[in-house]
């Protein structure tokens, strides 16, 4: 059985809710997941001060967190603009978002040593079969995303840390598969009449759903 460490984000802006930690949440009290045990880690949705990778990172290989090591990182953000579940491939060394980023942060860098707008690509193929993936999810009524546009908030900012810790870290990363995926709001997540939401052409997962679409990606890391 697998081992995965989940991180996910609380509330903000008018959400009640954060579905990537009703997600989470509900997996660490389950006796195990659909084929892997979870550990999780939920972050303030803002933008923190320290290096959020490297802290995620450091829990990976801590044996206090799991004696017989971690198989896979998995982060998890909401975004109430998707259609399904959204596989993060690129991270951007800015910090922007009109509604939930302090103004004196605004277009500032992630990391101040590289250059602002400077971008990580994520190479998916050697830890995950992406292929195997996209036939996994062909019959569950989820769609699956890969999306190279992220905003400047809290996700690119955990995004952009850990390939930035990849680039330098390359043998210490490169032995613990990672990923980042962005999930749609669950019902618990709207706010508002719900007809209303669903007209604006927004989607709901349950959690149920998303939980599922985890195990399917866990069952695609390669050994």
């Amino acid at each position: 059985m697998k081992t995965v460490l989940l991180t996910s984000f609380g509330k903000y802006g008018d959400y009640p809710a954060n579905s990537s930690e009703i997600v989470t949440k509900t997996l660490t009290g389950m006796k195990k997941g659909p084929g892997f045990w979870a550990i999780a880690e939920n972050f303030p949705a803002d933008i923190p001060r320290y290096n959020r990778g490297k802290h995620v990172l450091d829990m990976a290989k801590s044996e206090e967190v799991s004696p017989d090591g971690i198989d896979a990182l998995i982060s998890i953000g909401m975004d109430s603009s998707k259609t399904g579940v959204s596989i993060e491939t690129q991270a951007t060394n800015r910090i922007f978002h009109p509604r939930y980023v302090p103004a004196e942060l605004n277009n500032t860098p992630v990391d101040p040593t590289l250059p602002l707008d400077y971008e990580f690509d994520d190479d998916l193929g050697p830890h995950w079969d992406i292929d195997k993936m996209m036939l996994g999810f062909h019959h569950t009524g989820v769609r699956l995303e890969f999306s190279l546009v992220t905003s400047g908030f809290c996700c690119n900012h955990l995004m952009f840390q850990m390939m930035r810790l990849r680039s330098t870290h390359p043998k210490t990363l490169d032995q613990i598969p990672w990923i980042f995926i962005h999930i749609p709001c669950t019902p618990e997540c709207v706010s508002g009449p719900m007809d209303v939401f669903l007209k604006a052409g927004k989607i709901t997962l349950t959690k149920e759903q998303v939980i599922s679409s985890l195990g399917i990606i866990v069952g695609c890391l390669r050994n």
